[in-house]
């Protein structure tokens, strides 16, 4: 039950924030003008009745969030424009200039009410937003009624018993303070981020305790996030005392674990322009223990730190400015997130990815220039995407763009509403659990590409996983979590055929599905006949897995059918030799065999392997029907990117 406040400034932001506490909602407000937000409890000691996020730069980013929680709710806050235009210049010329700058591109609450309603109506979404005026609504009891009714709170509340909040609270529960921490020991401290001896990092939940900390925590961790709270805090000697710690790999996402990496071995040569290399992780003690064949991991990649230094030198941000991030994982527990300002650059933010048109518009607000300005705002046009395209194909980066246009002054905190996340990136398992207890093997291929003026770029995940190299006395850790597959799954019955077509690193789940195979037989265990149709350019160099692949159609039970494409005039593809087999595969695929046949890679074949397999089936009887069949009874799946 999520809440958001979208509100600007002095629409009555602090009431709504205080009323949805009244009613038992727990949560932060946070106003644009402030650095920290206000943590929240709730006044009502029956329960939580849900989480609430009210926070004046919220109306830059609601169609972010609309996108982002689909099942929340909004509360918009406004008022008459000329009472909000008087409030506002009061407030802007105290700020010795600063406000000015920050209300110079708000829009006036009725301009922004008539944008909010019309995105609301056009996605269908009415029914999740409520409009509140709290300066012309002067019936509590009807106010309490709106709300209750619109967040669909259960429990007794008796709405004569409360006045509604309609001027500014105190900002009692501020946490940028300890002394703040003492005026009320039972709220909620912080959540931090700390870097670890090995290079990685690791979050830290703080809050008030009796001094304990859980007991999978070292000595070294707590000394680390010690070091970094008393950056956060007005430290003295009592205040750590009164905190205990959870550490957080990633705050947004509780399933992802920090795994070592054991082993990174290039598969292909050494001179050879391609890199394909196994990479193993170990995972006792995590979720990916239990990891079926045909699963994959989420890896969420870091960006390259010499960058990452290089950027924020030039931007002339202070590395160890410490960041609140609480808006981005509201929900989840107490507590507020602190992360330095390199961590977030070199961990969550995508700075190295391409920009959208909606960066561009949203970073000219921030340019000082007007030919700047102008310039950014147009780059989001039709009429200019012939520039856009092109700086696409430069492979322009969100840092490079930040750098470019110099009279943008934007700060770290700022970053966080221009600069997406990095997405995690999935990886199919290339192993058995039950061969390889406590680990998972990752196979991958160092994506490389030339620009449109010959500059090569390296892909941001498969760069940093390749560079992963543990060596005698240095530790590395990647950060994942799993992901089961839907569609990539063995029969239950073992003693089924099986039939896998797997292109370059889409031999990964194949390998995984042969060696459960192979520890069945091992056992003792009646296993099915097995086909694999493995793709690539050379032999030579691109023979994956070759030692166990020949030993395993040496053992007799799986037909190994290599196309190497060009190692010969006439290039071989999968699909030409699934086409020759035809009445083996069909052997295997017809109905009372019950056999799988299974695809993995690029999707540029599968129409060709689609056609082969319908070609096998009309030459026994069974139309291309056959082949929706299958798929319908999860005997033929598809992993194709």
């Amino acid at each position: 039950n999520l809440v958001f406040g979208i509100g600007l400034p002095r629409t009555g932001t602090n009431s709504l924030a205080e009323a949805l506490q009244t009613l038992g909602y727990r949560g932060r407000h946070k106003s644009i003008f402030k650095t920290h937000p206000i943590q929240l409890a709730p006044k009502s000691h029956t329960g939580v009745s849900g989480y609430f996020d009210v926070d004046t730069s919220h109306f830059q980013r609601y169609q972010e969030l609309f996108k982002a929680y689909p099942n929340a709710r909004f509360l918009i806050t406004t008022r008459a424009d000329d009472d909000w235009q008087q409030s506002i210049s009061k407030w802007a010329k105290g700020a010795k200039g600063k406000g000015a700058e920050l209300i110079e591109d708000m829009p006036t609450p009725n301009q922004y009410l008539s944008e909010v309603l019309r995105f609301f109506v056009n996605h269908s979404a009415a029914h999740r937003l409520m409009v509140c005026n709290f300066f012309t609504e002067d019936d509590d009891e009807l106010l309490w009624s709106k709300f209750m009714g619109f967040l669909n709170v259960q429990r007794g509340f008796h709405a004569k018993a409360h006045p509604f909040p309609r001027v500014a609270i105190q900002e009692d529960g501020q946490l940028a303070k300890a002394a703040d921490v003492k005026k009320g020991p039972a709220a909620p401290l912080v959540d931090d981020s700390f870097s670890a001896a090995d290079g990685e990092t690791a979050p830290v939940k703080a809050k008030p305790s009796n001094g304990t900390r859980t007991p999978s925590e070292t000595d070294s961790e707590v000394s680390q996030a010690e070091r970094v709270l008393s950056r956060f805090l007005d430290y003295n000697k009592n205040t750590l005392k009164q905190m205990s710690y959870k550490y957080v790999v990633r705050p947004d996402n509780k399933e992802a674990n920090k795994l070592e990496v054991l082993n990174n071995v290039r598969l292909t040569p050494e001179k050879y322009d391609r890199n394909i290399f196994h990479l193993e992780l170990k995972v006792d003690g995590t979720q990916l223990a239990e990891y079926e064949s045909g699963d994959s991991v989420a890896i969420y990649p870091m960006n390259p730190k010499e960058q990452v230094q290089e950027f924020m030198s030039s931007m002339g941000f202070d590395p160890t400015e410490l960041l609140e991030l609480d808006t981005f994982f509201i929900g989840e527990e107490e507590g507020t997130y602190v992360i330095s300002l390199e961590q977030i650059c070199t961990e969550y933010l995508d700075l190295f990815g391409p920009p959208t048109k909606e960066f561009y518009l949203a970073l000219s607000k921030y340019a000082k220039d007007i030919v700047e300005k102008q310039t950014l705002a147009e780059l989001s046009l039709p009429r200019k995407a012939d520039d856009f395209e092109a700086r696409i194909k430069e492979a322009v980066t969100f840092a490079e763009t930040l750098l470019e246009f110099a009279s943008c002054d934007v700060s770290g905190q700022q970053l966080l509403e221009l600069v997406p996340l990095i997405k995690p990136r999935l990886y199919s398992i290339a192993s058995s659990r039950h061969k390889h207890p406590g680990e998972v093997h990752l196979l991958a291929v160092t994506h490389t590409w030339d620009t449109a003026r010959g500059v090569e770029k390296t892909g941001l995940a498969t760069g940093y996983l390749e560079k992963l190299l543990p060596e005698a006395g240095t530790k590395f850790n990647a950060v994942g979590a799993l992901v089961r597959s839907p569609v990539l799954k063995l029969p239950q019955d073992p003693s089924k055929p099986i039939i896998m077509a797997g292109m370059g690193t889409g031999m990964a789940p194949f390998r995984g599905f042969l060696e459960d195979r192979a520890v069945l037989r091992a056992r003792g265990k009646k296993i099915g006949k097995a086909r694999l149709y493995f793709g690539a350019r050379h032999q030579k160099g691109e023979f994956l897995y070759k030692k166990e692949l020949e030993q395993y159609s040496a053992d007799g039970w799986l037909a190994l059918r290599c196309a190497w494409s060009r190692d010969q005039k006439q290039k071989v593809y999968v699909q030409m030799l699934i086409a020759e087999d035809g009445e083996d595969i069909w052997n295997a695929l017809k109905p009372e065999a019950g056999g799988h046949f299974y695809i993995c890679g690029p999707v540029a074949p599968l129409n060709d392997i689609k056609k082969a397999l319908t070609d096998i089936f009309n030459a026994n009887g069974k139309g291309p029907e056959y082949l929706d069949e299958l798929e319908a009874t999860g005997r033929f799946a598809t992993e194709v990117y």
